[in-house]
């Protein structure tokens, strides 16, 4: 039987031992952390206690996992991820004869995974349209949400690759920043390539340097906030992780992009004045992932067919931490920060 054992630190005088636990592997599932604790799995010195025992510097913490586990499991949600026991249903937001706009949830990629893992939308397609030929004709990040474009066919896809291509398909993401973005609109025009230290990164780099590819952004205020600011990101060339890396060029990145520059999760204390936490207890979130959302597709189409125009509703991790900010972080909240 595998188990995990530590000690309770000198700061962390009167800690409950629930607390303790979920903030010790704050990626657990915070459910299984309570049934080791009833099922006298998870002791304190030895000792089979409740979740509301209060610890002392020094304690010794033993977590004894079940047969068959090498590590705890990663609670349900965890960055956004798809809960593997649930099945994931694909809303068409549009269709025509020469493609249609699928709402894509978070935590699911576009296509497998190199762990095997999930099959990603690609793999859902056939069950989607069992009688047709879907392709996928572009792609969003694994944990960005929103409008996805999928081709009907070899025609399909020839057409949106062309759109694409000539830049004729206008996107439109809804993204949240770190900082106040005092510009009302303005363009990035930054070119990007690949990062030498982070492989499956990318870089602002040197227009016309080796491996460099010209990138524009078209950044909108929608709202502003004490600390952070609500865009539209109009990304007029389709790189990868584009937005991301324009972002954070501007030194506003993306709320939760610790890939790109973000200080870390958005919390609830960052932005509540008076905040009051117990003891050394774990904080949730407010957000898993990083706050982008592919949120307008627009495709022209050859006469005779309907041009493609879709919008994916906001999903409700997003609408919860703009419900929170426009509560507790008004623009005239003098608080400008936060540490993270």
């Amino acid at each position: 039987m595998a188990e995990l054992t530590c000690t309770v630190p000198d700061d962390l005088p009167g800690v409950r031992f629930q607390d303790f636990l979920e903030r010790t592997w704050p990626s657990a599932d915070r459910t299984f952390l309570r049934r080791l604790v009833r099922d006298g799995l998870a002791t304190v010195n030895y000792e089979a206690v409740h979740g509301h025992r209060r610890l002392k510097p020094g304690d010794h913490i033993r977590v004894e996992l079940p047969d068959g586990l090498a590590e705890l499991p990663e609670h349900r949600g965890s960055r956004g991820t798809v809960d593997p026991d649930r099945p994931v249903e694909l809303t068409v937001l549009a269709e025509n004869e020469l493609c249609l706009v699928l709402d894509k949830p978070t935590g699911l990629p576009c296509v497998p995974d190199r762990a095997g893992r999930t099959s990603g939308v690609h793999g859902m397609l056939p069950a989607l349209r069992p009688d047709g030929d879907l392709r996928i004709a572009h792609r969003i990040d694994r944990f960005t949400s929103g409008c996805l474009a999928i081709a009907k066919g070899i025609e399909g896809a020839r057409w949106l690759d062309l759109c694409f291509r000539e830049r004729r398909a206008q996107k439109e993401y809804l993204a949240l920043v770190e900082g106040v973005v005092r510009r009302d609109a303005f363009p990035i025009t930054r070119a990007l390539g690949p990062d030498k230290k982070r492989p499956g990164k990318v870089t602002v780099v040197a227009s016309g340097q080796k491996k460099s590819r010209d990138a524009h952004t078209d950044v909108e205020v929608v709202e502003r906030f004490a600390a952070h600011t609500l865009l539209v990101a109009r990304p007029r060339t389709g790189r990868g992780h584009q937005i991301r890396a324009h972002l954070r060029s501007i030194g506003h990145p993306l709320v939760g992009d610790v890939d790109y520059g973000s200080k870390g999760p958005l919390l609830l204390s960052h932005i509540k004045r008076g905040y009051k936490a117990r003891t050394g207890a774990f904080e949730k979130p407010l957000l898993e992932r990083m706050f982008l959302h592919a949120h307008r597709i627009q495709l022209p189409m050859p006469e005779g067919i309907a041009p493609v125009d879709a919008e994916a509703p906001m999903p409700t991790d997003l609408t919860l931490v703009l419900d929170k900010l426009r509560r507790f972080s008004s623009p005239r909240d003098a608080r400008m920060e936060y540490d993270a």
